[in-house]
Formats: C-alpha cells, structure tokens, sequence
C-alpha cells in the first residue's frame, strides 16, 4: 500500500490528516541541499514572507496525485502561439522551462 492510499485510508477512518512541510522550517543542516530548498526556507519561513495564516505544510494523501501532475502535458496545443518562460539563471527548475519550449 502506497504512503497516500495509507494515508487516505486513515483519514476515512476518523484520523487527523497527516501532513509534511513543504519548506525547511531552519536553514540548519540546507548547506547541501538544493538551492530550491534553501531559497524556499529563506524566503517563505523569515519575515520577509512569512504570513501568519501560512502554516507551511501540504497534506500526505495527496502525494501521487502531486507526482502525477504534468502542467505541460498537452502543451504543443499552445503552438505556433509565441510563448514567454522566464526562469532564473541559477533555477533548480530551468529544465522545466527549457522543455516546455521545445515541446511548445
């Protein structure tokens, strides 16, 4: 049984929804992670950006529908319409934006 159908059937069962964070809540022990992460805690978990209604976690049922989901899977519908992708030059992501245009 995989994590999600584990917790799914938990939560049908009366259990509290099991949840993880999904930003680093400390920078401590990120040293070697990717930039994605460190970005994401420097960002989203300090002042700068912390919101006090955000309490920084996502819900564990949802984890294969979250490695599932394509958000360029019917993408070359968009061509030949010109088609902008911004992406920084240290991105951990650039390959996302670099595919979606040569499928576009």
């Amino acid at each position: 049984m995989t994590v999600a159908v584990a917790a799914r059937t938990a939560e049908a069962k009366g259990a509290a929804p099991a949840t993880l964070n999904w930003a680093p809540e400390s920078p401590e022990g990120l040293e070697e992670a990717p930039v994605l992460y460190r970005e994401a805690q420097n960002y989203y978990r300090t002042p700068r950006a912390q919101h006090r209604n955000s309490d920084n976690e996502w819900v564990l049922r949802s984890i294969d529908q979250i490695a599932q989901y394509d958000s360029y899977a019917m993408i070359e519908l968009i061509a030949p319409r010109p088609l902008l992708m911004i992406v920084g030059s240290e991105s951990d992501t650039a390959y996302f934006s670099e595919e979606a245009v040569a499928k576009a």
